[in-house]
């Protein structure tokens, strides 16, 4: 992923809230589908798939939250470490045309 980038806990329990909740949801479609004539069976399916939806609200809650702050820092040092080394880069550039005029101004004096 990122380096330097570390997720929570939360996180992770939403991503396997994510994805228990989409297989829950296929299998329940499954089982509705194939044991349509058993009505047990039908509505253990349909309770199932209708819980499995906060389920997938919640981990996505979680986790789009979180990934996106941790993007958003992510980018932001970047982005500040891009200028801060260009600005170094810059300095050192001037530090070197000072140096090089001194040198020639002591030169010149010589």
């Amino acid at each position: 992923m990122f380096k330097g980038v570390q997720l929570s806990t939360k996180f992770w329990i939403g991503t396997v809230f994510i994805i228990l909740s989409l297989v829950l949801g296929k299998i329940t479609q499954a089982v509705f589908i194939i044991f349509f004539s058993d009505a047990i069976l039908r509505w253990i399916s349909i309770i199932v798939y209708i819980i499995s939806w906060p389920m997938l609200i919640i981990g996505v809650w979680w986790v789009g939250k979180e990934y996106a702050q941790a993007i958003t820092k992510y980018f932001s040092y970047r982005f500040y470490g891009q200028k801060a080394k260009a600005g170094v880069i810059r300095l050192h550039e001037k530090s070197k045309q000072k140096r090089k005029l001194k040198k020639e101004n002591k030169l010149k004096k010589d």
